[in-house]
């Protein structure tokens, strides 16, 4: 096994983690999942639906989960505009 896939490995968990990512000046709560089996992550906004992306990293998860959301945002149909709306989280920071 390759060094960088065992470190990934060592990292991960089964859990899923809750992230608030600031995009357009609003926030949206993600929920990023560890793949064992691949390595990486997953990224699922709740708010948004069918808005998934993934990334090799926990940093190109988040970058790859804002540019989702900021395409799906700018891709979205009138009938959905009024999902855009995101859950406000007072006093969290966002990443």
């Amino acid at each position: 096994m390759a060094p960088k896939k065992k470190m990934l490995r060592a990292r991960t968990t089964r859990v899923r983690r809750v992230l608030a990512l600031r995009v357009g000046g609003r926030i949206y709560s993600t929920a990023l999942t560890p793949d064992r089996k691949a390595g990486g992550y997953t990224v699922r906004v709740s708010k948004l639906p069918g808005c998934i992306t993934e990334g090799d990293t926990l940093a190109e998860a988040k970058r790859m989960a804002r540019d989702a959301i900021s395409l799906w945002l700018h891709g979205a149909p009138s009938s959905q505009a009024k999902v855009r709306v995101p859950t406000r989280l007072p006093g969290h920071p966002a990443t």
